[in-house]
């Protein structure tokens, strides 16, 4: 397998498993290498009979939802790729996403998609970083129907911000709309709030913008220190979709010189055609053009 000689790894372990029927590795090898091949049905039937052996096998859950998915059994595959992303496979949780998103074996929820989805984002998945992009860019877009779609963007949205109470269940007395990045804040929770803050922001919540452009000017003392880079990165790729509020806060950054060099020309670029107020009271604000001028540190 390791040199790619699929044929003859395939004739070594059909071997395996015909000396030892009950190795787990072999089944699930063979299935491997069959889908390599080609054979894909050959493949559903090793992946299939791993699974019998062990049940909690992730991968092969995984595998197996890809191969049924590439046998057009569609809602076969999303049993299994719920079963591997409950697991905690990445690629699997993209997938439970989809099937979410388009109601293929499961009722169609967006609100669970775009969870999904940001789980695979953690782990790096492109394709669920893509997604929740796409998402987002839907809420920017204009005319009547559009408009009915960015609704309903928004709302689940708003629902999987919802969502984020029910992991801090100890945290009392808040309405469900309040940010929860903003309530570990104030329980003096720094460091979970700032993971829970980028995930609100990331899902359109104004609320966690706002407070994220705080922490990254001011910082927490003795807990994180300001031009957190992590949250710079966050608001240069959700102003690069295009999205009006985390423009406008880029813009001050650059035109601040926080954590970054100065740069007045770039804040200018960022607000330019941006319709909020607060966007075009900052334009008024700048002057026409500036040198560059040294990174302010904290």
């Amino acid at each position: 397998m390791v040199t790619h000689a699929w044929a003859d790894a395939q004739a070594s372990l059909k071997t395996a498993v015909s000396l030892q029927p009950d190795s787990v590795t072999a089944h699930y090898d063979l299935g491997l290498v069959r889908d390599r091949l080609g054979e894909r049905r050959e493949a559903i039937e090793s992946y299939r009979e791993a699974l019998r052996l062990r049940p909690d096998h992730a991968e092969a859950h995984y595998h197996l939802g890809l191969a049924l998915k590439q046998n057009k059994q569609e809602i076969e595959a999303t049993k299994e790729f719920l079963a591997a992303a409950q697991a905690g496979v990445p690629q699997a949780q993209y997938y439970a996403g989809v099937a979410y998103a388009s109601g293929t074996g499961v009722e169609r929820n967006l609100a669970s998609a775009i969870s999904w989805w940001f789980l695979a984002a953690d782990q790096e998945v492109p394709q669920a970083k893509e997604a929740l992009a796409s998402l987002r860019k839907m809420t920017l877009t204009t005319g009547k129907r559009s408009a009915g779609e960015a609704r309903v963007v928004q709302d689940a949205f708003g629902a999987y911000r919802r969502s984020l109470w029910q992991q801090v269940s100890d945290l009392k007395g808040r309405a469900p709309d309040e940010s929860v990045g903003v309530g570990l804040l104030q329980a003096g929770r720094v460091r979970e709030a700032l993971p829970v803050l980028l995930h609100e922001a990331a899902a359109l919540s104004e609320q966690a913008q706002a407070q994220l452009e705080t922490l990254y000017a001011n910082g927490v003392e003795g807990q994180l220190a300001p031009f957190n880079s992590r949250t710079l990165d966050y608001f240069k790729a959700a102003a690069g979709e295009g999205l009006p509020y985390p423009r406008v806060i880029l813009a001050r950054i650059y035109a601040k010189g926080l954590g970054v060099p100065a740069d007045v020309n770039k804040a200018r670029g960022l607000l330019k055609g941006n319709p909020r107020e607060d966007a075009q009271a900052l334009m008024k604000e700048l002057p026409a053009s500036a040198k560059t001028a040294p990174v302010k540190k904290p």
